[in-house]
């Protein structure tokens, strides 16, 4: 089935490569693969708008639902969700007539370009469900730098202060720190002062980045990650911009504000960032992409997503296009090509051309080990499985008011088997929350799942993990367990003289060297496996390698966050279980009779 695109109805003009469909698969997999979609367009034909009529064109006798898609958009017309044109027109309409560019950015009316208006703005607001409200209340746009992502959360902001017809509406948006809530505010203020209507009708208070309207209530404001403001707010309108570098608190703080709106918005748009599981725009990177695949039914979830792939060549100017839907128009061709020859000719900054430009997750300079190779080395087994094996452990001992981590290397008993570990984590109650901010990980939700063992108090009960370990190794042959000597003489000391053997272990690359090269091997070769803990994923992608002038490597956390150690917005990246895990494999590996045939000894 085809259908009139709009573009051909309403006369606004698109460039020839949005009409050949160069940008729809940011929309997701096409309506048209859907097994019920020739049923949603039966449905979809059967539903006059709410005035009453059959079509967009006048005088035609059927609907033309050009928007019908993706397979979402399939799924929710079957719901009973239908498109109202009109609604998405007048967020178009809002833009071109009351909208202005400021003059020192050669004034006159503001354009909307043809992604912007039939990819965003349209399916946003004119998708609405079986009551009338709108369809999404939650989503994102993944689109790279320079395509106009501070241009988008002016104009929507703005719109959701005056005229979406909410009562005393709170508009917000989210900036990852005050420089760029400071130029997300300069963008509305700009916008909305230029605008002969809007300047007459809103109250802008430029030293607290903060609009309202001159008459009945209602407020626009910015909000860096760093201002604790968002508790209690009861937002009809949330934009996030840059998702990567949102506080985790900051995002949970927000997602319930707009619980008592009828039909609340909360709207990220952002570009990829540092490859971080637990962040909250992986997170949301996933969850889009589950949706575009159809892995995942979730029709009131607005997932738009232009970017590279892997299969793409990030050399060929088609891929550069294929990347960014503002191409040629507010991104000029041959300036895109000098920060493409600035990568070539400088590797440093390959990786922020693909996370910048092609909106491609990157790596944090040197990972240890990819990902993708260590979940396919994740096991379904349990530690009772292991009851009776040989075990050595590794125990890397925190700061009184952080994680503490033990592990049990398992050498495998035949040489079918892999290698096998088991890694447990605690952490003091009482400083969870403050730990998930500065750790940038969740570990109030990792406690309440049993992934972290709490300790009662602010600092770390040492005598809970003494006599965990104590009870633990019973149930194993366990000859020595390493530690790492800093802070760990008392619990060592009592552990001896429990009848332990303990073994120091450095951490320098000449005591390191052997075990993280080992057990990189292995994971390479997929003859090891772990329980899939999503702590130890989580610290395993943190781990970044370092060299000393002899070649020799250890790990040191990842420096995903800007900022000085102990400064302000440092985040504490931990691999304290990794460590752990790679002095149980040290003591393994010499041993004579924990070598399995192909371990190499160092």
């Amino acid at each position: 089935m085809r259908f009139t695109p709009p573009w051909e109805v309403d006369g606004t003009e698109v460039r020839e490569e949005y009409a050949r469909g160069d940008w729809a698969y940011a929309l997701g997999r096409p309506a048209c693969e859907h097994p019920r979609y020739a049923e949603a367009v039966k449905v979809a034909e059967g539903k006059p708008d709410r005035r009453g009529r059959r079509s967009h064109t006048k005088g035609a006798k059927a609907f033309n639902p050009w928007w019908i898609r993706s397979l979402s958009d399939v799924d929710a017309v079957i719901e009973g969700c239908w498109m109202d044109e009109e609604a998405g027109h007048r967020v178009c309409k809002f833009a071109t007539k009351y909208l202005r560019y400021p003059v020192e950015e050669g004034g006159g009316t503001v354009t909307l370009l043809d992604w912007q208006i039939y990819d965003l703005i349209m399916p946003l607001f004119g998708w609405k469900r079986a009551n009338g409200y709108r369809r999404f209340h939650r989503g994102t746009v993944w689109v790279p730098k320079k395509n106009g992502k501070s241009f988008i959360c002016s104009l929507l902001a703005l719109y959701g202060l005056t005229k979406d017809n909410e009562r005393a509406p709170e508009v917000y948006v989210a900036a990852g720190d005050r420089d760029q809530a400071s130029i997300i505010y300069n963008e509305s203020s700009h916008l909305a002062k230029a605008s002969p209507v809007l300047a007459q009708r809103l109250r802008f208070v430029d030293s607290t980045r903060r609009i309202y309207p001159k008459k009945g209530r209602g407020i626009y404001r910015v909000l860096s990650s760093d201002a604790q403001l968002a508790e209690g707010v009861k937002w009809s309108h949330v934009y996030l911009d840059e998702l990567h570098v949102q506080s985790p608190r900051m995002w949970q703080t927000l997602k319930g504000g707009g619980i008592s709106r009828m039909q609340p918005l909360m709207l990220a748009i952002s570009t990829a960032g540092i490859y971080d599981e637990t962040s909250i725009a992986w997170n949301q990177w996933e969850l889009s992409e589950k949706i575009h695949s159809g892995a995942l039914k979730n029709w009131s979830y607005f997932a738009l997503m232009y970017r590279a792939t892997s299969d793409d060549d990030w050399h060929s100017e088609d891929t550069w296009r294929r990347a960014n839907p503002s191409y040629g128009t507010i991104l000029r061709p041959e300036i895109f090509k000098e920060l493409h020859d600035e990568a070539v000719s400088n590797p440093v900054e390959q990786s922020n051309f693909m996370r910048y430009h092609l909106n491609v997750w990157t790596r944090a300079n040197e990972v240890w080990i990819d990902q993708d190779d260590w979940r396919d080395c994740a096991g379904e087994y349990s530690i009772e499985e292991m009851y009776g094996r040989r075990a050595y452990g590794g125990m890397d001992l925190s700061l009184e008011d952080d994680l503490t981590a033990f592990a049990l290397w398992f050498p495998p008993q035949d040489e079918d088997e892999p290698h096998k570990m088991w890694v447990w984590f605690w952490l003091p109650k009482a400083v969870a929350l403050d730990k998930s901010e500065s750790n940038a990980a969740p570990y109030d939700m990792w406690l309440r799942d049993g992934w972290v063992f709490g300790t009662e108090g602010n600092v770390i009960d040492y005598r809970v993990i003494k006599q965990f370990i104590l009870e633990t190794v019973q149930h194993f042959d366990v000859p020595e367990i390493a530690y790492d000597r800093y802070q760990a003489t008392q619990i060592v000391t009592e552990l001896m003289d429990e009848g332990l053997t303990m073994v120091p272990h450095g951490q320098g690359t000449v005591s390191m060297n052997a075990p993280t090269t080992e057990m990189k091997k292995l994971v390479l070769q997929r003859n090891v496996q772990h329980p899939d803990n999503p702590v130890l994923n989580w610290q395993v992608s943190n781990c970044q390698i370092v060299y000393d002038s002899g070649g020799n490597v250890k790990l040191k956390k990842s420096d995903k966050t800007p900022g000085r150690s102990g400064g302000k917005g440092y985040k504490r990246y931990k691999i304290d279980g990794v460590i752990a895990a790679i002095m149980g494999l040290s003591r393994a590996i010499v041993q004579p009779d924990a070598i399995a045939p192909g371990i190499v000894v160092f």
